[in-house]
């Protein structure tokens, strides 16, 4: 309960600071930019709050950059990368700097691979040297090779049995027939099985050189002898001839279609998405303000009006999918196939409404403090902010990304969000199910393409729509009081707010709004 209430307090505090601009003037130059000989990118800032280091590595190159034989190659890289170098043995990486108090990991997307390490800063030479030795001289070691496939394979079948992880992947093949988002990140099998070290090994040295990489280091260190010991480190990194291929553009969608899987599952899963832009597309802030709106917590219109009020669905989010190229705004829910038409419809129903009627002040307000307080809590630690430093050089290739980003959401107006809903969402649809084996006649009876042509279509017109009750006024001693009727629910809340914190304390005062 205490989290809960110092985040309402914050959400009232940022969404003054969002009106009065005061959000903008957050710094976003305390870093240290530079390009080595090699073409290594090197980004440093220098973060005293804690005595602790984040050091990355960014590869610019992700599962989409792999050829359809090479499925599954990047992140089968991410397993072996900490697996045994010239000099440190098979798990000998991980065990220092565990040893040390500190963690070390990898991941893979569409779009980069990330090796990292976060640990005490007295120890920071030494997570230095482990990331450098790992990207320049991994043995991808035979046995470890093997053992690893095993571990990925077992990942491939987990995956198959994750019915979030399944729809998901379903839906990306459908959306994506050329492009290779189209295939999962993991891989297949087959592809999985196929891979030699040879070509694992060759693959790393055309992709993994200096000139497609960025290294970042966030924490408890001065500036100019990090700088000094990162070129020490990446001096003998020998850079890579090799263009990387483009990737193939996909074909602009025409037709709605569904896909239908059937299995032993509890409760129909489904998907419905619309082809979007990519991340740097001006239209950007709109869409992931409007993924907020529909579906972006508890106060959102699906949860409220789809799930709460109408009780048509057991879970129900929406997302704004926004990679280095084009992406998808995806809705997602759970539902009894028998509510599977009335739930989609009144999916629809509500984006149909965003888009005629717009979303009032304090809805988009509240929607701009969402997303303004997300990236702000991404600072809190120097893994987050590397990782902010790190997706923004790679993916955008502009580390001021984040503040024309959130120019642009705090000048965002409802018809912003009316025009992207008239863009983007008149279709071509993809509608992605995993229904019941039981029930997948049922499924496969509906008539799904309707539901989505007459959603299309204007509303007839009729009454007007009744909005939701505001009360506002001010009292006599200036306590203002605001008042929103909401009947789907036999529950009243009640919250006071109040401008306070640490930042109105004087010295001899700290702690007292604690208490």
């Amino acid at each position: 309960m205490r989290y809960r209430r110092s985040f309402l307090g914050l959400s009232v505090i940022l969404a003054f600071l969002l009106v009065f601009g005061i959000c903008s003037s957050f710094s976003y130059d305390r870093f240290r930019q530079l390009t080595l000989d090699n073409g290594l990118k090197v980004i440093l800032e220098e973060n005293r709050n804690a005595p602790v280091v984040a050091l990355q590595i960014w590869a610019n190159v992700g599962s989409a950059d792999e050829r359809d034989e090479e499925a599954g190659m990047c992140h089968f890289i991410e397993h072996m990368i900490f697996k045994g170098t010239e000099k440190r043995k098979v798990r000998e990486m991980a065990r220092e700097i565990e040893s040390m108090g500190g963690s070390i990991n990898a991941y893979t997307s569409y779009d980069q691979t990330v090796f990292h390490v976060t640990l005490p800063s007295r120890h920071a030479d030494t997570g230095l040297d482990i990331l450098a030795d790992a990207i320049q001289h991994s043995t991808f070691d035979p046995v470890e090779l093997e053992r690893e496939r095993e571990v990925v394979l077992e990942e491939i079948r987990m995956g198959q049995d994750d019915p979030s992880r399944k729809l998901f992947q379903q839906t990306m093949a459908a959306l994506f027939e050329k492009h290779p988002y189209r295939r999962p990140i993991i891989g297949y099998e087959k592809t999985v099985r196929s891979i030699q070290r040879d070509q694992m090994v060759s693959f790393f040295k055309k992709w993994y050189a200096p000139n497609r990489i960025a290294f970042v280091a966030v924490g408890d260190f001065e500036l100019q002898k990090m700088e000094g010991k990162v070129r020490e480190a990446f001096k003998d990194f020998k850079p890579s001839s090799e263009s990387m291929p483009s990737r193939i553009s996909e074909p602009v969608k025409k037709e709605f279609q569904s896909v239908i899987f059937q299995g032993h599952f509890k409760e129909t899963y489904l998907q419905m998405a619309v082809p979007i832009p990519s991340v740097k597309h001006e239209d950007t802030p709109a869409l992931d303000a409007l993924a907020h709106i529909l579906g972006g917590g508890e106060a959102s219109r699906l949860i409220q009006k789809v799930k709460l009020e109408k009780g048509l669905v057991n879970s129900i989010f929406a997302s704004s999918f926004t990679p280095r190229d084009p992406g998808a705004f995806i809705l997602e829910a759970t539902l009894p196939v028998e509510n599977l038409e009335k739930g989609m419809e009144a999916i629809l129903k509500e984006i149909r409404d965003v888009g005629r009627d717009g979303v009032a002040t304090e809805e988009l307000t509240r929607v701009k403090v969402n997303v303004e307080s997300e990236l702000i809590y991404d600072r809190q630690t120097v893994q987050g902010q590397a990782r902010k430093l790190g997706y923004y050089e790679v993916v955008t290739g502009d580390l001021q990304f984040e503040k024309e980003y959130l120019r642009r959401i705090s000048l965002l107006q409802s018809e912003d969000i009316k025009r992207v809903v008239e863009k983007y969402f008149k279709g071509p649809w993809i509608v992605s199910l995993l229904v019941p084996s039981e029930k997948a006649e049922r499924v496969k009876s509906i008539a799904l393409l309707p539901i989505f042509e007459k959603a299309g279509s204007a509303e007839p017109e009729g009454e007007p729509k009744e909005k939701p009750a505001v009360f506002r006024t001010v009292l006599d001693n200036g306590i203002r009081v605001i008042v929103k009727e909401n009947r789907s629910n036999p529950i009243i809340t009640v919250q006071a707010s109040f401008l306070g914190g640490v930042r109105f304390e004087e010295e001899s005062q700290n702690g007292i709004n604690h208490l």
